[in-house]
């Protein structure tokens, strides 16, 4: 072997689209050169409710409920939300709810200072830190339309 002092080591990872699924968890894998596998464990974003409802004088609120389909924890989720048809738009975090069978369930709610009517626009999103090196995200946005609120 030759020492080469200026070569710096590289990790590679590779996705591996149905190379590794368990029939108990159908988790799926990243694949890195080294052969560890990076896991998601969020793998669905269903069971979406939501609500516009004025809550105070120039106060409108959106609350969103969902269900994380899911083998295990460790995610992030939330809202990426518009009330100007997507010249502006915000993050909503949402709040973990608790576990069902197989899913998590989140609540997200976004204030906005106006009067009614007030239409609000969003996606879902859910940011899994249950892998090694990968952090995927997975979107809800209700088959590309959007979700759409009015108050």
């Amino acid at each position: 072997m030759i020492y080469e002092p200026n070569r710096v080591a590289r990790r590679r990872s590779y996705r591996v689209e149905a190379a590794h699924r368990s029939p108990i968890f159908h988790e799926s894998a990243v694949i890195s050169v080294d052969g560890k596998p990076d896991m998601q464990t969020a793998f669905s974003i269903t069971n979406v409710t939501f609500s516009a409802d004025p809550v105070a004088p120039g106060q409108v609120n959106l609350t969103v409920k969902f269900q994380i389909h899911n083998n295990g924890p460790s995610h992030v989720a939330g809202l990426v939300v518009t009330t100007d048809f997507w010249i502006t738009s915000h993050i909503a975090s949402a709040v973990f709810q608790g576990f069902g069978a197989g899913f998590e369930f989140w609540q997200a709610s976004f204030s906005v200072s106006a009067s009614t009517p007030v239409t609000f626009e969003f996606v879902i999103f859910c940011d899994d830190f249950g892998g090694i090196d990968a952090v995927p995200r997975i979107w809800n946005t209700n088959g590309g339309n959007r979700f759409q609120a009015h108050a």
